[in-house]
């Protein structure tokens, strides 16, 4: 009988502290509390239909999106931060598919040269790189993005723990490399410590990233595909990047780029590949029979460096998922704004060397473009279930602009970001940090 009432008296108290938390959970008779409500704004949904709320309302809890709402909005909920978005558009937070956020220092540090020799000039800056240049590095960049609207990127570099730490202290979500080193017997494994510590943290994401390729053996790469698929995370990799780098690839396995995804059994993973420059229409069309490769393009480094981009174009027609992506400030025109980025290559899509005159060879909409940076970025991660459009249940990451419509996003001479929030916490607000 003791052991009955005990159980009785413990049910009683669950049930009393249950009853308490539901009711601090609603105030004012009807009104449930929440953490945030963002009121009166246009929203850019990025949802399957692209569906666009004028006078609209979000709510936040707990980190996700709980409720939108149109004008008709019947103020259901009370919060303890409410921002009136009265004049401005909210939409998802922008995603960042490739990126070195480590070496952000080396802003613009070379721009004379091309791919091979700007290698080997910043990897001679970048060998004397300590822990706390990388998270110093980071921070920088950090900043720079979540200015820039990016709530998500995907990150490769050493030292990633130092990436972490910065990302940790701005609120940003980041998705970095687990490092990987060789055993006393040569083997590969991956850090296993650096694993376990953060793979429960919501706002940390893990990808591997063998680079360069050309570091490993066919099987090593082939122990990256099976890791990779063993923790369930993409695999990240720079590749076709230009015909200097295919030849490197040709020396070092006899194979091509696409020969080696697939001999590798990279292709087979969830995969996303930078750069992509030299891949021909006829490799675009053998790619786009695997659905779990996506392509981060990164327009302005390629020009930069490789005189050319990617033919987006060509990826889009053959419905191969692309995010946008920075690269590293030392490649990127010296910025870490995926906005620029889509604003370069809309406008150089227009020209052909080979006319005296520019066309629209591409014709990607606006919407296309914002579509690359938000929610085909989250499915390029595999993120696209969690973050990458406002619905009911999503992670709230979330931009407030200055803006009307998708083409003053894509063509505008500046796009003003007036507030960022991550996981439903406010980062920055009126152009201010807070953290």
């Amino acid at each position: 009988m003791p052991n009955l009432k005990l159980k009785v008296i413990s049910l009683v108290c669950t049930l009393l502290a249950l009853s308490a938390l539901l009711l601090w959970r609603v105030v004012d008779g009807n009104k449930t509390k929440v953490d945030l409500i963002i009121k009166d704004a246009k929203i850019f949904t990025m949802n399957s239909t692209g569906e666009i709320i004028n006078n609209g309302w979000l709510v936040v809890d707990n980190g996700t999106i709980r409720a939108i709402e149109s004008e008709k909005f019947c103020g259901n909920y009370q919060a303890d931060e409410v921002i009136d978005a009265q004049g401005k558009t909210i939409m998802p937070g922008l995603i960042n598919t490739h990126s070195h956020v480590g070496m952000s220092s080396l802003r613009n540090v070379d721009n004379s040269h091309k791919l091979q020799e700007w290698l080997k000039n910043t990897s001679e800056i970048e060998k004397n790189f300590s822990e706390e240049d990388v998270y110093n590095n980071s921070k920088l960049g950090i900043e720079e993005m979540l200015r820039n609207g990016i709530t998500t990127f995907n990150d490769m570099y050493f030292f990633p723990e130092q990436t972490i730490k910065a990302a940790k202290e701005f609120g940003i979500r980041a998705m970095v490399r687990i490092p990987t080193m060789r055993d006393e017997t040569g083997n590969l494994e991956i850090d296993q410590l650096f694993y376990e510590k953060y793979k429960h943290d919501s706002l940390v994401n893990f990808n591997l990233a063998p680079n360069p390729l050309t570091e490993y053996s066919l099987d090593e790469l082939r122990w990256f595909s099976g890791k990779a698929k063993e923790l369930n995370i993409p695999i990240h990799i720079h590749l076709a990047e230009d015909p200097s780098a295919d030849q490197e690839i040709l020396q070092t396995f006899n194979l091509s780029p696409l020969e080696l995804l697939k001999q590798s059994g990279l292709i087979s993973n969830k995969l996303i590949i930078a750069h992509a420059i030299t891949f021909s229409e006829t490799e675009i069309q053998e790619l786009a029979q695997y659905p779990n490769v996506s392509i981060s393009f990164n327009p302005k480094s390629n020009y930069l460096l490789s005189d050319r981009t990617a033919p987006i174009d060509k990826f889009l027609e053959n419905d191969i998922t692309a995010g946008v992506g920075t690269d590293g400030t030392a490649s990127s025109g010296g910025t870490l704004d995926v906005l620029d980025q889509i604003k370069f290559a809309s406008l150089i899509s227009r020209c052909n060397s080979i006319l005296e005159f520019c066309i629209d060879r591409r014709q990607i909409s606006p919407y296309t473009w914002i579509k690359m940076a938000t929610i085909d970025g989250a499915e390029a991660l595999g993120l696209g279930k969690v973050i990458g459009s406002l619905e009911i249940g999503k992670q709230a990451d979330i931009i407030l602009i200055d803006t009307k419509n998708y083409d003053d996003l894509v063509y505008g001479s500046s796009v003003n970001i007036t507030d960022v929030i991550v996981d439903g916490k406010v980062v920055i607000h009126d152009q201010i940090s807070t953290k």
